[in-house]
């Protein structure tokens, strides 16, 4: 029985393979997205659990999906866990103000990636 359907969306194939691994191994049902506007498509059609946003994605960046699904009555409840690469702390101020419920600096252990996950869901 699944745990819940976590939306992965992060350009870098590699962490985007990982975060999956890891979830699935959890017992989530994983989807991912490679930018900003197919999560914000694939977060309308599947009405994910929780998304995992990556910031710097091309096309349309981690900040400006986030910002839309926060405005899209349909959609804005659904957690938002932001990962990025920045370590400056007004990154994780920005991501807060905009509507995520937490934030994660990359590289991150797939035990952290878990706990806040599962600190998010219940």
């Amino acid at each position: 029985m699944s745990k819940g359907k976590i939306l992965v969306a992060d350009d870098d194939k590699s962490t985007r393979e990982l975060i999956s691994i890891v979830l699935e191994d959890e017992g989530y049902d994983v989807i991912t997205a490679i930018n900003g506007i197919e999560t914000i498509d694939k977060t309308v059609k599947e009405k994910p659990d929780l998304i995992v946003l990556d910031i710097m994605m091309p096309q349309m960046d981690g900040y400006e999906a986030l910002n839309k699904i926060k405005e899209n009555e349909e959609i804005a409840r659904i957690p938002i866990l932001v990962i990025t690469a920045r370590t400056i702390k007004i990154y994780e101020k920005i991501s807060k103000g905009l509507g995520a419920v937490d934030h994660i600096t990359k590289p991150f252990s797939p035990d952290e990636l878990l706990d806040k996950i599962k600190s998010i869901l219940k």
